[in-house]
């Protein structure tokens, strides 16, 4: 029982890793390990099992402890609490998680609903084990996910289970060869047990040195992007234009991608912009084209509004059920979004995963990546990072912008400056130039009146 006193924390423990709520959930994580760790030491006791006997027809069946109950209640609790979890998830999630999800909870589901025939004969109630088999319907739903919906590099699926096998046939293997070539089944029960309960952490532990090994050049870029996000964030005079530049071409050289385009909103132009773009030698480029905003593909990332791959979009498309509301000639439109007509430009631009950027509801810009120069797709640690990065770029453009827009300002501002200051002169000079002209006109009027010349001629007309 070693095994499966562990496993309503163990699988509580994941959903919390999976659905990002690990650190809201630790103290009941905590709780939980304590809990396993009390009935793992009172299944050496006559508390957890009593003993064994006849059950149907099976010679050796466990016969329940007094504190089997409690176990089996934190069982139900912790499984339970877990797929509500999971339930809640999905119905907050959108796209492609949403379906990571889903197929993980209806394969937990079937697969703890087939364990459930365990507990019976235990209780002594007549039913036999006969669910065990629906175990294998969470495998085929955890692979589905893995495939179809990215939810773990299948590289490291594969060694994963490498990894378990090979944890799980010594751990099995050695008690067994104890048993049937020395016949020392007392010593080979003690010792599978014993083995049992260090399983899991061996192969913990033996994961994360593979996976370390396996995804140190990842790693290693990983790293580099990172310091480049927080480098980011003190470029403050460098320009919008070498910013842009900057950015793809140290995230197309970093991550080895064949091709990246940066385009940001123009609201004169009424279009999205492509501002800088970068390919990898020897490779083809994006297909830089200004997009309107009416574009399928701008329509799609502003409904989207969320990263996306070209074969997201290609399931979305495959997943739309033709309706009697949907245009006759174009039963794939949703929403206003033509699928195939996104799917076209993508192929245009050559892009295999877009990232926007949004300040508030407005669309800022996006990103767009073409394939990795090594065929692999991406992971979701590869866009988990491009979406820190992407985060990092958009307040660095930000603050070009508003830079930009500042230094326009205040080019306005100096302009109007040096109009008032031409005007003001202007008045003033015009105000001199008055007082001179009166000084004239009295003066001349003066010569005037005292002139002998004028006076004579006024006398004898």
């Amino acid at each position: 029982m070693a095994g499966a006193i562990f496993i309503p924390t163990t699988f509580f423990h994941f959903v919390c890793i999976f659905l990002c709520i690990y650190d809201k959930k630790k103290s009941l994580i905590l709780l939980g390990y304590i809990a396993s760790f009390i009935f793992l030491f009172s299944d050496f006791t006559p508390l957890f099992i009593t003993g064994v006997s006849k059950k149907l027809f099976f010679e050796y069946f466990e016969d329940f402890g007094p504190m089997y109950h409690p176990f089996l209640a934190m069982f139900a609790s912790f499984t339970l609490y877990s797929h509500y979890l999971m339930f809640k998830g999905f119905k907050s999630e959108t796209g492609v998680r949403a379906n990571q999800i889903k197929y993980i909870l209806i394969g937990t589901l079937i697969g703890f609903m087939g364990g459930i025939t365990n507990f019976f004969l235990v209780y002594n109630i007549p039913i036999p084990p006969v669910g065990n088999c629906l175990v294998t319907v969470y495998i085929v739903m955890v692979a589905i996910a893995i495939v179809k919906y990215r939810l773990l590099d299948i590289n490291l699926a594969f060694t994963r289970v490498g990894i378990f096998i090979f944890v799980y046939a010594f751990v099995l293997g050695l008690p067994f060869l104890l048993g049937y070539k020395y016949g020392l089944w007392k010593y080979a029960t003690w010792l599978m047990l014993f083995l049992a309960t260090l399983g899991p952490f061996i192969y913990t532990r033996l994961r994360r040195q593979v996976e370390a090994r396996l995804l140190a050049e990842d790693f290693r870029k990983y790293g580099i992007l990172k310091r480049f996000a927080s480098a980011l964030a003190r470029m403050r005079d460098i320009g919008l234009e070498k910013l842009l530049k900057l950015i793809i071409y140290r995230l197309v050289k970093t991550m080895e991608i064949s091709c990246g385009a940066i385009y940001l909103s123009d609201e004169e132009a009424n279009a999205c912009i492509a501002k800088a773009a970068h390919v990898l030698k020897g490779r083809e480029g994006i297909a830089a084209v200004d997009l309107p905003q009416d574009n399928a593909l701008i329509r799609f990332i502003t409904t989207h509004r969320k990263e996306f791959l070209l074969e997201d979009v290609q399931r979305l498309a495959a997943e739309v059920k033709p309706k009697n509301t949907y245009p006759a000639d174009n039963p794939t439109a949703h929403n206003g979004i033509n699928y195939p007509e996104v799917i076209a430009q993508m192929r245009q631009l050559n892009a295999r995963l877009v990232i926007p950027s949004f300040l508030d509801k407005e669309l800022l810009g996006f990103l767009v990546l073409g394939e990795k120069a090594s065929g692999r797709p991406y992971s979701e640690a590869d866009i988990e990072v491009l979406l820190a990065l992407s985060g990092q770029a958009s307040l660095a453009i930000l603050n070009a912008l508003f830079t930009v827009k500042l230094r326009d300002r205040e080019k306005e501002l100096a302009d109007a400056s040096r109009i008032v200051e031409i005007g003001n002169l202007a008045s003033s000079t015009g105000h001199q130039l008055g007082n001179v002209l009166n000084n004239i006109m009295t003066a001349g009027d003066t010569i005037l009146d005292n002139d002998p010349i004028m006076d004579t001629l006024k006398n004898n007309p």
